[in-house]
């Protein structure tokens, strides 16, 4: 379930600075999950483990282009569905 327009524009802007939240690469808003700067907006913590996870304090934006491609490598890419997570998160989840 993707996040409500605003939190995403919010997340991209003001928390993001318009950068990676896990490598700090440089993203392009309108390159949404496609071109050079491409990102997506990520839940931290799964829909599933919480149906109420769908907050601002839960989402990360990132990078999708390689080489580094933090969306995939947290997981979220092709094949590797389960793999563990390979990148640090430098956010961190605020209480609701």
């Amino acid at each position: 379930m993707p996040f409500y327009y605003e939190k995403v524009k919010d997340r991209f802007y003001i928390v993001a600075k318009g950068r990676c939240e896990c490598c700090g690469k440089d993203l392009k808003w309108d390159n949404r999950d496609r071109g050079i700067g491409a990102w997506h907006a990520h839940h931290v913590h799964p829909l599933k483990d919480d149906g109420n996870n769908d907050l601002i304090s839960n989402m990360a934006i990132l990078c999708v282009n390689e080489p580094e491609n933090c969306h995939f490598n947290q997981g979220h890419g092709g094949k590797e569905q389960d793999a563990q997570p390979k990148t640090t998160w430098k956010i961190t989840r605020q209480e609701k």
